[in-house]
């Protein structure tokens, strides 16, 4: 019995003793082991890395059963070369390399952006334009010197200022853009000076009697007294006139006018009176009828045309319910429809003709419903016409003639269909020799006409 006793108690004690090392030995368990000069410990630690700029790192490890702490300052190095070149889409970056002695350490790496992606951006002149709903916008393209890219700035933040022109003074529209990123763009676009002629016949009568019919074009802005803006056209004397006698008045006739020169109308003078006997009453009647007669010769004449907003957002021109230009861009601004650009072009010789912001045709809107325009083209009399000019497209001739006008403006009026002739083109200057040779110049293009006599 003493014996079964004394091995319990054997028994007992070998816990006891077994139990009291296993707490005093925690962190010999498992875990990361450090080899001090005391005793071989098995820790469980926590290691952190910490970072000052990229030339300094400390490591920091932290038992977790016994909060034993180890530090250690690495040695950091530097790439000699980047990791990742500099692009114009990716970072330039420098590897930077911590080194530990300490095995409880692991070597950890640290990346450098030296020089951000970037594209190195050229940019073009301004573009400045109209969308598709008529607003006006300005664009400045850029492109990457390095890789091509492409992209724009785009803006509607655009005032205008108007200076008008006068009959003798150019006048200007100034543009100014203003852009999101603080960038500005300018556009200055001139307005030419210009008479507003109109054309009127003058009867010469010395004794009662008729000398000559001349024909003037005069400006309606400036005075019409002066002479800078009152243009000779043409004079026929009586001894070229038609002298036709009124029927069922014995003695009585008038003369008729008719002008060579293109686009003036014939003229009928006051009646007159071989006797002498109403001859005072009679031709102050007559000049009551000239006068009213010279009022009557307006040099406009209005020819309709109507514009079709279409599904794609440009306009149809017609004329007569007939259609001759298709998806023409315009712009239209309060009463006055500008057409800037159309699907046709005609080729002559080493010439290109189309109608383009510079020169534009230019209508009054009569009347609108919705997307449809009623237009008149308002066509001023011609000082000389340049009728036998034709166009070529491919294969197809067209028949055209130049228009010139005492502003020195012209115009090129194409037959586009059938017998239809379009305002096709405007020039803004022309010249003229003694020789009758008439010079335009467009589009760094020199044109030359010559007249017949």
């Amino acid at each position: 019995m003493s014996q079964k006793k004394s091995l319990v108690v054997k028994i007992l004690m070998i816990v006891y003793l077994v139990t009291t090392m296993l707490f005093y030995m925690g962190c010999k368990r498992k875990g990361n082991s450090l080899e001090t000069a005391d005793n071989v410990c098995y820790h469980n630690y926590t290691i952190e890395y910490s970072w000052q700029g990229y030339s300094k790192c400390k490591g920091i490890a932290t038992c977790n059963k016994c909060n034993n702490i180890v530090e250690e300052n690495a040695t950091v190095i530097r790439a000699e070369s980047p990791s990742q070149v500099h692009s114009c889409s990716q970072d330039e970056m420098y590897l930077w390399t911590a080194i530990f002695s300490n095995e409880i350490f692991e070597n950890v790496s640290k990346f450098e952006t030296t020089l951000s992606a970037s594209h190195s951006y050229i940019e073009s002149e301004p573009i400045w334009s109209r969308d598709l709903d008529n607003k006006e916008y300005c664009r400045i393209p850029k492109s990457c010197s390095e890789c091509g890219h492409e992209e724009s700035i785009i803006t509607y933040d655009i005032t205008k200022t108007t200076t008008p022109a006068t009959c003798t003074e150019n006048g200007k529209v100034e543009y100014f853009a203003k852009f999101d990123n603080g960038r500005t763009a300018t556009k200055t676009t001139e307005i030419i000076a210009s008479h507003d002629y109109s054309l009127q016949y003058f009867w010469d009568i010395e004794n009662d009697r008729i000398v000559s019919c001349k024909a003037y074009k005069i400006c309606a802005r400036c005075s019409s007294e002066s002479e800078n803006h009152k243009i000779f056209v043409e004079e026929i004397s009586v001894d070229k006139m038609q002298k036709i006698y009124v029927e069922n008045e014995e003695n009585c006739y008038y003369y008729i006018a008719n002008f060579k020169t293109y686009g003036l109308s014939p003229q009928t003078s006051q009646k007159f009176y071989e006797q002498s006997s109403n001859t005072n009453n009679n031709e102050n009647e007559g000049n009551n009828e000239n006068e009213q007669q010279e009022t009557d010769n307006l040099i406009k004449e209005i020819i309709h045309y109507s514009a079709v907003k279409n599904a794609n957002g440009f306009f149809d021109i017609y004329f007569q319910d007939t259609i001759i230009l298709q998806n023409t861009t315009a712009i239209v601004e309060g009463k006055t429809f500008k057409l800037i650009g159309c699907e046709i072009s005609f080729e002559d010789g080493d010439f290109f003709y189309f109608i383009d912001e510079e020169s534009f045709v230019q209508f009054e809107i009569s009347s609108q419903n919705k997307n449809t325009f009623a237009l008149n083209y308002i066509h001023y009399e011609p000082t000389y016409v340049y009728g036998d000019y034709k166009i070529t497209n491919g294969d197809d001739v067209h028949n055209s003639y130049i228009e010139f006008y005492t502003d020195k403006t012209a115009c090129l009026f194409v037959n586009i269909l059938e017998d239809i002739y379009f305002p096709f083109l405007p020039f803004n200057n022309w010249e003229i020799d003694q020789n009758n040779k008439i010079t335009i110049y467009y589009l760094e293009q020199v044109l030359q006409f010559t007249l017949e006599n």
